[in-house]
């Protein structure tokens, strides 16, 4: 009898879940639709500037790389003839992995982005369902963890933001993993089965993005170090702690200014990312606030890259309504023991998200928080609205626990659903713009079957996520996946000195980019065509003097064939 019941619990759970998971899928078609209707060959990207074509490239990369016996963690085919690691670079490799079977990197792409959005939202639906959360609740946190602004925002851009599918399974294997006893920072490993689930978690973590690789890493320490100082924090006075956490952040206010009166290196950080204002503004994509005049005036107003997708924090009008209520409710329920622990490092994340307190552009202070952008390693990680994220997926538990207090009252369960589904119109993404793989210009097309030798693009240039020389497109990502060949400058997360200068000293590569700056430079001596290529291909619309009063008078002896093809021209040299 108690197997059947056990057998009968297990169904049930197992039906939930699949009805989860197919939820959230069939949310991901509707938001990206009609992206469902061409999933081999188109993605959502930005031409021409837009981050997608370099996850497209480095998913073909990877399957290029591996199929060639050469290390698919380093590329010879961008920044030819120095070359450059991926180690640092936004390279998913999983999805990379998942290419070596399917070798259509398009459609690996949209299968890695549909899955984990569904997963995300699975893993906080199992999260919730640890900690007894009512089904509904757990469906709902599942969407918000999935679909929330950050996420939608970042879609067009940053494929290796979307994958945090294993960031609350993570969170999920930590707890069922480790007992832990208050006061004591090194817990004890309760399961041996959900310590290798950990380590495999981590792992695949790993091969998605280091950025959520160091998230949870820190939550882990956050979450140890909370546990060991606890008891000593709940015994304090009221007074005590508030004077404690005032001298706390005035000192460190006053470290952090020093820091940047000193100009110490900070690896680019966007501190101007985070207003805590973006917590109540919606996104410029957002489909029913978009075109509210004040939406589109917030950003250009309060940021220096206003068109970045960097400053969208926004939480949704639903949810904030429900933090309200939990604000209202919390006397009449208190988080107990693991959730509250969560709820604390839910706090510190967000603190995170504001390396400098600032209201709509107006600095109130510092944050100590803001020293982890001076630590080695540790300060890539640059772009603070992003620690959101973890923000949400900690503090969807114990909110989520107590909308299961107050799901009781029939009023206010009602409530509840109603803004729970006021939060899917509010997350609503206007369409996003697509990119079809198979638009690739003809004279690249040609270029596959010409002989091997080295690609110099015009415009050409140098470019990571700090720094740029010249200019680089990032359809040359796709573009280069067809014609196989190594090419001059390219645009990688992060690039050694040596990389974004390896040409300071060549007097064709600084003519060419003085040229493409719009500056003028004197007329070239015949034949002084100094780099190492041979190809260049010339995009329509570039200034013509780089290819009639320049390219042609410095290639002049070395020329062997020179092509217009739909208004590029293509060089051949010998």
């Amino acid at each position: 009898m108690c197997f059947t019941l056990r057998m009968q619990g297990n169904t049930k759970h197992s039906l939930g879940s699949l009805v989860a998971f197919f939820l959230y899928v069939f949310i991901f078609i509707i938001y990206t639709f009609p992206l469902i209707l061409d999933f081999k060959s188109r993605f959502i990207g930005i031409p021409l500037t837009g981050d997608s074509s370099s996850y497209i490239w480095s998913i073909w990369h990877f399957r290029y790389c591996v199929m060639n016996g050469l290390n698919p963690f380093e590329t010879h085919l961008l920044f030819y003839p120095m070359g450059s690691s991926l180690v640092m670079h936004s390279y998913v490799p999983i999805a990379g992995i998942l290419n070596l079977f399917i070798n259509q990197p398009v459609f690996t792409f949209n299968i890695v982005l549909l899955l984990s959005f569904a997963f995300s939202g699975l893993g906080v639906y199992k999260l919730l369902q640890h900690f007894n959360v009512r089904y509904f609740l757990c469906l709902t946190g599942g969407f918000i963890f999935a679909f929330f602004p950050y996420k939608i925002a970042h879609l067009a851009e940053h494929f290796n933001l979307e994958l945090t599918a294993l960031i609350p399974f993570f969170i999920l294997f930590f707890i069922k993993t480790f007992r832990f006893q208050l006061g004591v920072f090194l817990p004890v490993i309760e399961s041996k089965k959900y310590f290798i689930y950990l380590i495999l978690i981590s792992i695949l973590s790993l091969l998605s993005d280091y950025y959520y690789s160091i998230y949870v890493f820190y939550f882990a320490l956050l979450f140890s170090l909370i546990n060991k100082v606890y008891p000593w924090f709940s015994a304090c006075s009221k007074k005590k702690l508030l004077i404690i956490v005032l001298l706390v952040f005035i000192t460190g206010h006053f470290i952090i200014r020093g820091l940047v009166l000193l100009d110490v290196d900070d690896k680019g950080a966007l501190w101007w990312g985070a207003d805590m204002a973006s917590l109540f503004v919606p996104g410029p994509n957002s489909l029913f606030y978009g075109n509210l005049s004040w939406v589109k005036e917030y950003p250009s107003s309060f940021f220096r890259y206003p068109e970045s997708v960097e400053f969208v924090m926004f939480l949704g009008y639903g949810f904030i309504f429900f933090i309200l209520l939990y604000i209202v409710k919390i006397k009449s329920f208190k988080a107990k023991g693991t959730v509250k622990l969560m709820a604390i490092v839910s706090l510190i994340f967000l603190l995170f998200c504001f390396p400098e307190f600032k209201f709509l552009s107006k600095r109130l202070f510092y944050n100590i928080f803001g020293f982890v952008y001076y630590i080695t390693f540790f300060n890539n990680i640059r772009t603070p609205p992003r620690y959101e994220l973890m923000f949400m997926v900690l503090f969807l538990p114990v909110l989520m626990q107590l909308l299961s207090v107050v799901w009781e009252k029939v009023v206010l369960k009602w409530v509840v659903i109603a803004t729970s589904l006021i939060l899917f119109f509010e997350y609503y993404p206007r369409n996003y713009t697509t990119i079809n793989y198979n638009d690739i210009p003809l004279v690249y097309q040609k270029l596959k079957d010409l002989p091997q030798g080295a690609v110099l693009p015009l415009p050409f240039g140098f470019r990571d996520g700090i720094e740029q020389r010249g200019e680089f497109s990032t359809n040359h990502f796709l573009y280069q996946t067809i014609h196989h060949k190594p090419i001059i400058g390219g645009y990688l997360s992060r690039l050694s000195h040596d990389n974004m200068y390896q040409f300071s000293g060549n007097k064709t590569a600084q003519d060419l980019l003085t040229l493409i700056a719009g500056e003028q430079i004197a007329k070239p001596e015949e034949n002084s065509f100094e780099m190492p290529v041979k190809y260049i291909v010339v995009e329509p619309g570039l200034n013509e003097e780089i290819f009639e009063n320049y390219m042609d008078i410095a290639v002049k002896e070395k020329l062997l064939r020179k092509t217009e093809i739909e208004g590029y021209f293509l060089y051949e040299l010998k």
